[in-house]
This record gives C-alpha cells, structure tokens and sequence, in this order.
C-alpha cells in the first residue's frame, strides 16, 4: 500500500478532445503533439498512448531519453523529434532508433553530417526567426542548404521548423517578422527539399490565423487545458484535476499563529484545515490567498505553504458542510482552472503542471461517451 500526498486525476477524453480542438482549427496537413517533459507532468505513456489513437503521428520531446520512451509506447512506426538536438557521438543510436534530431547550430550539423553512421539519417532542421534562443539565423540556413549537394546520400531533412516568441500576444509585432522570416526560410526549403515538411505554430501560433499554419502543427499546453491565448479560451476542456486529503482540523483561537514566520495571525477565531501537499508536490510558495475550494466553495490560505503540507480557512463553511480528515480539497479542477491558479501563482500553466511532484497518486479515467442518436427509440 503507497501513501500519497494527493490524488492527481486525468482526463484522457478531455485530453483527447483538445487536440481535435487544434486538429480542426488548424488548416495544414497533420496535427502534432508536444510530449516532452512526462507530457507536462501528466504522464507520458497514457498521453501518447490516447493522443495515438486519435490518429496523432508526430510527436516533439525535448531530449533523446524522452524520445525512446515515446517510440517504445507507439505500435508502429511514428515521427519523434527531438528538439535538443543530437549530441557528438549519440548519431548512431539515434539511427537506430529512427529518432529525428532538430539540428539548430551549424557545429550540431556538421557532426550530424560528417559522423560515420549506418542506416538513413533523417533530421530537422531549426531556423531562428525572432525567438534567438536555438536555431540557424536565415543567412547561416540559407548557405546550409545552398551546400547540401555535398551532403551523404543517407542524409534526409524531414522539417524546416521555428518557434514564435510572442503567439500568446496576437497584436504583438514580431508576430508578424517572424512570420516574413520564416516564409523566406520555407521557399528556400521548397527550392532545395521539396518534400520536407514545413512547421512555425505551437498551441497558441495556430489561432492567430490560417497564415502561421504551414504543413504541421506543435501543440502543446493546449492539449493539457491551459489556454494560452485570447483565441483559445472557451475551447478547451479541463483535462487536470488536483485534490490533496485533509489531515486534521484545527481551532486557532485570536491571536494565534499559522506556519513558519508566524506569518498568520488569527484576527477572530478561526476554523482551519491542515491539507497534505506543499511545495515539494509543486504547490507554489507564491500561491496568492484563495486557492483551494470544497464544494464549490473558495478557501484562503492561512501562512505559508510548507514542503508537505498547507492550512486553509474554512471558517464559512457551515458546520453540517465541514470536511473531515481524509476528505479531499480541490486545489486545481472544475472550482479552480489551471489557468486561474496558474496566475493566482504568478506563472504559467506550463510551470504549475511541469512542478506536480511524484508524490502525487495519478489517476486515469475517460468519459463514457454519449449514447448514439440512431439507435431505437425507447
């Protein structure tokens, strides 16, 4: 029997009707997925293993480990990039496992090209529109690919990709140099790799309208129900659910003190609760007040948030509605959107799901699905 410090819920229908969500906005031919990172907290092979069967076939990770366990989860053959490239001396095993490295400096591809290899080389390559963090400048991509008939004949570009800076932003300027920039850099990829895919939009690039489309699509926090942008609020479904267990009840008289610092100080009697779960299972210290509910219902936070555990306000609640120990509170769900308590934290939904710790019970469930219209009547 495990003893954990919360219970993490999934919801692999919600999962999945988010990136139909994307898939139908999205004019180019495929929709990918983003599961880099255990699939941003939530657990990489159930999210793969759903995002599959709804007829996803690229997947990004962002590191060669990621890649080999998303390519053992997959039936058959599926394309796994890896966004932080190849390594001096891991050319071979990615061959071997037909993973395809997006090459973004000229050294990278250089060792790519020049390493003694056997098997077809596929890659990627990564092309710096605005975002100067990895990729080619359009100049240094340009002569790349101005040199490829010196390349060897195994070598294969399958994407010419960049990542927008600002997509979350839709009137934002550089939205629109990057797209310029990234336009020359797919025309001189048509002139010399005709049949390489082409990709600039990540969840939020592919709502700010059918120009940022191109061939294929790289969402991401969008499939876990963060938002992210303007365009996409009201179309995503809750995907996450956190509860953490009461641990005991608490009667703080006036006067009296809460956590370390003694940073609360009753100013009335209070009633609170004293809930498993802190910063060590990615409970942020920075969490503003009111970030819990029950019922519906919002509770403040009292003091600081400790490594396990955090103490709520429950002094509202009506004495015939008072959780018990081992009742469970909602920090994240139906009462609490990601998004909410994201900003609540001053971050990101990405930070906040990224940081959920392994403590945490993860449980996996789908929605029955809605009876049939055609079926007889009753």
């Amino acid at each position: 029997m495990h003893q954990y410090s919360g219970v993490l819920k999934i919801n692999l229908s919600a999962l999945r009707r988010n990136w139909r969500v994307v898939r139908d906005r999205f004019r180019g031919q495929y929709c990918g997925a983003v599961v880099k990172a255990n699939a941003y907290g939530l657990g990489v092979a159930p999210v793969v293993q759903a995002l599959y069967s709804e007829g996803c076939r690229h997947f990004f990770v962002a590191t060669f480990d990621e890649a080999i366990q998303v390519r053992r989860l997959v039936p058959e053959s599926v394309d796994i990039f890896v966004l932080q490239g190849v390594y001096p001396g891991m050319e071979q095993r990615f061959c071997d496992e037909d993973l395809v490295p997006v090459i973004y400096s000229g050294n990278m591809l250089r060792h790519w090209l020049s390493a003694s290899v056997t098997g077809r080389r596929r890659c990627a390559l990564k092309v710096n529109t605005g975002m100067n963090r990895l990729g080619l400048n359009l100049g240094e991509f340009g002569e790349v690919l101005q040199a490829k008939d010196s390349w060897p004949e195994d070598v294969h570009v399958e994407l010419v990709m960049s990542h927008l800076a600002c997509a979350d932003e839709p009137a934002h300027k550089l939205n629109a140099t990057q797209l310029t920039l990234f336009r020359q850099a797919a025309d001189l990829t048509r002139q010399h790799f005709p049949n390489a895919l082409t990709s600039l939009s990540a969840s939020a690039g592919v709502f700010l309208g059918d120009d940022w489309h191109f061939d294929l699509a790289r969402p991401g926090i969008a499939l876990y129900g963060g938002c992210g942008a303007p365009g996409l609020q009201g179309l995503l479904s809750a995907v996450v659910t956190l509860e953490l267990p009461v641990l005991q009840t608490r009667y703080l008289r006036a006067g009296e003190s809460v956590g370390y610092g003694g940073d609360f100080v009753a100013t009335q009697d209070t009633r609170a609760l004293v809930v498993s779960g802190g910063y060590a299972d990615g409970i942020l210290r920075s969490l503003a007040p009111r970030m819990a509910a029950w019922r519906g219902q919002r509770l403040p936070i009292l003091g600081r948030v400790a490594m396990d555990s955090c103490v709520f306000d429950a002094s509202h609640l009506a004495p015939d509605d008072f959780p018990r120990e081992g009742d469970l509170i909602e920090v994240i769900g139906a009462h609490l959107a990601l998004d909410e308590v994201a900003g609540a934290a001053g971050t990101i939904s990405y930070e906040l799901l990224t940081r959920l710790g392994e403590r945490l019970s993860k449980m996996y469930f789908e929605e029955a699905e809605p009876p049939s219209q055609d079926g007889p009547l009753p």
